[in-house]
């Protein structure tokens, strides 16, 4: 990859998730997705892969995608463990790994709530909660 590649980051919420497209620490540009209702990931899955699909054509090279995702992450299987109040209940169930490697030919890295970090050549930094998917 050159670096020009860039990293999808996508942060899921309660009341919505924004998709963004990061080069260098910079982000080049974003989108803000509506959830209506946060019981369950599946439904909100068609905005995301229409916004990150949207934001790629910005990207020369895409070098992978990351997720903030609200909830515990193991970080062997990257299998959400738990949701708090039940939020995304059906995520406990999605392979959004392997979801991600069908819709856009990407890995993927999730994060904990905590937030990102400092991105550092295109990815986040590894800290001991990131998980790779």
């Amino acid at each position: 990859m050159s670096d020009r590649s860039a990293v999808l980051a996508v942060d899921i919420g309660g009341s919505h998730a924004t998709c963004a497209l990061v080069r260098g620490g910079e982000i080049l540009a974003w989108e803000h997705i509506d959830i209506a209702d946060a019981r369950r990931l599946q439904p909100v899955l068609g905005g995301i892969a229409g916004s990150v699909n949207r934001l790629r054509t910005d990207a020369h090279e895409c070098r992978g995608i990351a997720f903030s995702f609200p909830g515990i992450v193991d970080p062997i299987t990257a299998r959400v463990l738990s949701t708090p109040k039940d939020k995304f209940a059906d995520s406990r169930d999605l392979d959004l790994r392997g979801w991600c490697a069908h819709e856009f030919g990407l890995r993927a890295q999730s994060r904990t709530t905590r937030g990102w970090r400092c991105w550092e050549n295109g990815m986040p930094e590894r800290l001991p909660v990131a998980t790779t998917w």
